[in-house]
């Protein structure tokens, strides 16, 4: 098994697993959907209702990569995804850093922030900077991912 087909799977498992728990505890009645999933943020899935509907895309992204078996198209998909994934999170962490509004998410930060020496919108700064930051190396991955696709044999992409 290639490794973009390994990467493929673990994310694709990973996303409809958590997809999964979040509609199971939607239908429970346990309040989860703006609970910040702290083990799964790597996958772009920040709060349980991003997993409910990201989560189910994301693993069916995962299965038609897979199916197309093309690590260029991999790579090309996945920067995309976190180019807007970074972009919207470092501008929602900029907005919040302006905002006196505490959302349920936020919970933690009226007790972590005295305790790092910031105030709680200061604690937004780090990960907008953060966002921002992974915004512009996903770009990046992006271009050469889309320079090696476009330099691929046109005969390989035919076989696409």
């Amino acid at each position: 098994m290639t490794n973009h087909k390994k990467f493929l799977l673990i994310f694709g498992l990973v996303a409809f697993t958590s997809s999964i728990i979040g509609w199971i505890n939607y239908f429970s009645g346990t309040a989860v959907f703006s609970v910040i999933t702290w083990p799964i943020i790597w996958t772009g899935l920040f709060v349980w209702g991003d997993a409910m509907i990201l989560g189910a895309f994301l693993a069916g992204a995962c299965y038609f990569l897979w199916r197309k078996n093309d690590p260029v198209l991999t790579g090309l998909f996945f920067s995309v995804y976190y180019v807007i994934r970074s972009f919207i999170e470092a501008l929602y962490n900029l907005n919040a850093q302006f905002s006196s509004v505490s959302r349920p998410w936020e919970a933690y930060t009226v007790e972590l922030a005295p305790k790092l020496h910031f105030q709680p919108q200061e604690l937004f700064v780090v990960p907008q900077i953060t966002y921002t930051a992974i915004c512009i190396t996903a770009l990046m991955f992006f271009i050469y991912y889309l320079k090696l696709y476009f330099m691929a044999p046109i005969s390989k992409k035919s076989k696409k």
